[in-house]
């Protein structure tokens, strides 16, 4: 393809981009919007369900604290078992170690 068609092509859509953005009208706009019982109605109920996510919002939000808050518990006892466990490893072959010293140098000598 010549390189020229390619730069129409994208010379086009850059700006035909442009004419499909949505433009407010200043005509359009309105004054005074004047409520049904109904819409009042609606408007209620839409406020107490955003009462209600809120709160359930607030309600997770601790959930999620309470539960970062055992999780790090148990993972400081994590650590201190893991560690424990090393170390009674260690202990462990030490002592075998040192209990079998004789054994051990004689056949290092």
């Amino acid at each position: 393809m010549p390189k020229s068609f390619i730069f129409a092509v994208l010379a086009f859509f850059v700006l035909a981009s442009g004419l499909c953005h949505g433009r407010e009208d200043p005509s359009s706009k309105t004054g005074n919007v004047v409520l049904t019982p109904a819409d009042r109605l609606i408007l209620q109920a839409i406020d107490r369900v955003n009462v209600r996510i809120d709160n359930l919002g607030r309600e997770l939000n601790g959930r999620i604290d309470n539960l970062g808050r055992e999780l790090n518990g148990r993972i400081d006892n994590l650590w201190i078992t893991m560690l424990g466990g090393f170390l009674g490893v260690m202990a462990f072959i030490g002592a075998l170690v040192f209990w079998d010293r004789r054994t051990f140098l004689k056949r290092a000598i």
